[in-house]
């Protein structure tokens, strides 16, 4: 599979890597001053480690379904084109077989006529 295909996810991945280290920081610098910066980012105390797991949860799933919505559109867009391109080829193929039945018609019509004016000539 190409990174296109997992685009949203890798995204989804840097906003979780910048939420817990923002999230980390604003803890420090608001609540916990005095706590040392590496500490709260590896090892957060058990209310915010969960806090920050809740969230970071929210963000994969709401990720992978975006991902997977997103695939589904573009698998979509790709068969809509293709099917644009089948019935633009159909309605070319069917003027052509109109425009030779209306060809052969006039032939035909054109063919009676003469037929007509020959006979109308000797009679």
């Amino acid at each position: 599979m190409k990174v296109n295909d997992y685009k949203i996810i890798l995204i989804g991945i840097i906003l979780i890597v910048c939420f817990w280290f923002a999230e980390a920081l604003l803890h420090i610098l608001i609540f916990d001053p005095d706590e040392n910066v590496m500490i709260n980012l590896l090892f957060p105390p058990a209310h915010e480690f969960w806090m920050r797991v809740i969230v970071v949860f929210m963000l994969v799933i709401f990720s992978i379904s975006a991902q997977k919505i997103f695939n589904k559109l573009n698998n979509m867009n790709e068969k809509l084109q293709k099917v644009e391109e089948n019935l633009r080829e159909s309605y070319d193929r069917s003027c052509f077989y109109k425009d030779l039945f209306t060809h052969d018609v006039n032939n035909t019509f054109s063919v009676i006529n003469s037929s007509a004016e020959l006979i109308s000539n000797y009679y």
